[in-house]
Formats: C-alpha cells, sequence, structure tokens
C-alpha cells in the first residue's frame, strides 16, 4: 500500500507540474507576442524573396503576409478608420490565415509545373538514373528521386511502373528486417511468466488476466443469454484477480519499478497474441480448458490462492 501511495503522489506532483508549466508556456507567448510578429514577418518575407523561382505571384503573396504580420503595419492598419480592425480579432486571423494558403498553394503548383516540365525534357535519364538505383538495392536515393517526379505526373506509366518495382523492393526488404528482428526477440525478450522474483511475475500475471478480462468484455458481441452471461462472470473474475496481483506486487516486490511496468505491460501485450486467430481475437483459446493460454491464466490466479 505504502508503494501505491508513493505512485500516487508522483503522478500529482506530476500533474501539477505539467499544469504549472503549460501556464508558463502560454504567459510567456503573451508577454512575447510582438517578437514572434516580427520573427515570423521576416521569415515570410524571406521564403517570398526564395519562392520567386517557382511563382513570382506567390512570391509576393509570402512578403505581402510577412509585412501584414509585423506589429508597426498591423497598428498602423489597426488605426485606419476605414480598416480598422484589431490585430487580435477574426477578421486579422482570417487574412492571416487566407495569405497563408493562398501563398502556399500558388508557390506549390508553380513547384509542380517546374518539375513537370524538367521530367519532360529529361525524362530518359531521369528514368535511368532511378533504375539504377534500383538495380544497385539504393532504396532511399531512388525513393527521393522518384517521389519528386511521381507527385508531380501520377498518371505517367514509366513513372508507375518504377514505383511499383521500388514498393516491391522495399516489401522485401521489411519481411526480411522483420524475420530477422522476431528471430532476435525470439531469443532475447525477458520471460516474465517464469521469472523467480515474485513481484514481477505476479505484474506479468496482473496485466496477463486483466487484458484477458477486457478483451472478453470487448469481444463478447456474439454471445448471448446465459453465454454471455457466464463471460460477464469470467471477466469480472479475471479483472478482480488482476487487482489483487497488482497489489501484491506493489507491497512485495523490490524489482526496479521500470521492470515491474515493462512485466505489467508484456503481460497485457502477449495474452492479445495469444488468442490472436487470423487476425481476429478468439476467445475460445481463451476458454478451452485444455489450451496454453488457459493454463497460463489458471497458473496466475492460483497465485492468489497458493
Amino acid at each position: 500500500m505504502a508503494k501505491l501511495d508513493e505512485i500516487t503522489k508522483k503522478l500529482e506532483a506530476k500533474n501539477k507540474q505539467n499544469k504549472e508549466k503549460a501556464k508558463a508556456n502560454i504567459e510567456f507567448l503573451k508577454n512575447n507576442k510582438d517578437k514572434f510578429r516580427w520573427i515570423f514577418g521576416v521569415i515570410f518575407a524571406l521564403v517570398g524573396i526564395s519562392s520567386f523561382g517557382d511563382s513570382i505571384f506567390g512570391g509576393l503573396l509570402y512578403i505581402l503576409l510577412g509585412l501584414f504580420l509585423l506589429p508597426p503595419i498591423s497598428s498602423l492598419l489597426a488605426k485606419n478608420d476605414k480598416l480598422k480592425f484589431s490585430q487580435n480579432n477574426f477578421v486579422w486571423y482570417s487574412i492571416v490565415l487566407l495569405l497563408l494558403i493562398g501563398s502556399g498553394n500558388i508557390v506549390s503548383s508553380g513547384k509542380t509545373e517546374k518539375v513537370k516540365s524538367e521530367f519532360t525534357a529529361n525524362s530518359a535519364s531521369i528514368i535511368a538514373d532511378i533504375q539504377k538505383d534500383l538495380d544497385a538495392k539504393n532504396f532511399s536515393s531512388a525513393s527521393s528521386k522518384l517521389s519528386k517526379y511521381f507527385d508531380a505526373l501520377p498518371a505517367n506509366e514509366d513513372l508507375k511502373k518504377l514505383k511499383a518495382a521500388l514498393d516491391e523492393k522495399k516489401k522485401e526488404k521489411t519481411n526480411d528486417v522483420a524475420s530477422s528482428s522476431e528471430s532476435k526477440a525470439s531469443t532475447t525478450s525477458k520471460d516474465y511468466f517464469n521469472s523467480n522474483i515474485a513481484g514481477i511475475k505476479d505484474n506479468y500475471c496482473a496485466g496477463y488476466v486483466q487484458r484477458a478480462s477486457g478483451l472478453i468484455t470487448q469481444n463478447s458481441g456474439g454471445y448471448t443469454g446465459e453465454a454471455l452471461d457466464q463471460l460477464q462472470q469470467v471477466a469480472k473474475h479475471l479483472a478482480n484477480n488482476g487487482d489483487v496481483l497488482l497489489m501484491k506486487a506493489m507491497q512485495a516486490s523490490d524489482a526496479p519499478s521500470n521492470e515491474l511496468l515493462d512485466a505489467l505491460n508484456t503481460g497485457m501485450d502477449n495474452v492479445g497474441n495469444d488468442i490472436t486467430k487470423n487476425g481476429k481475437i478468439d476467445l475460445t483459446i481463451l476458454l478451452d480448458k485444455s489450451s496454453q493460454v488457459n493454463n497460463k491464466v489458471m497458473t496466475c490466479l492460483r497465485r492468489n490462492n497458493p
């Protein structure tokens, strides 16, 4: 119980600290509002100048947005009798948003047209270059080059073929990595269920039976009548025993808190994997008294009644 009280106090202190930090951040933004407007105003103006190569009109809109953000100009517009709007009202924010979206879309469209023209003029050499990267299994370079042109010309047949080839190569590589990771995990993962440390095994079992309870509740929609009643009783029984196991682990174990938490999460993950069949939760695996899952659950429950 002492450990539970300690954890609760730490959580409360952490929540209080987060609230104070959020309040301080909001206050900081309010006090430095004009500084941020200067920073973003200059940034958007520079972005506008650099965008002239893609779209002159889009670049001008970025520059206009940058000027509009500058505090002196905003204040001047607010004092104008005909315009007369505050830097903080809906109209001001709407204009900023429209300028940002408009300039971004126009510059993006200009870039797309530029890429289309580049591909049209050099399609043979571009395709050959990407194919060379594919053959050399340099998938990162091939992907970077292909995405540049495919995003602008998604209907181009040559690019579509290259994309299909790249996706297939990536899939093969991913499968190889996954197989290697699974093999490594199977030999290096901790076996908390067979741990000799009582608190560790209790925490693993707590996670296992509590998650089993939740999965029963979430996946009992196809059952009715007496069968549903029995499932609900089993779920409640598992949840209650999971709480007891968790309390035992907190009171008895001297193991590091991070290892206790890892044991709990591992138990929750394992039961989900253990009763999944063809990508779906199959409660019959859990309820079958001859199954390994059922035996594991019963072993965990017996820890409360040795």
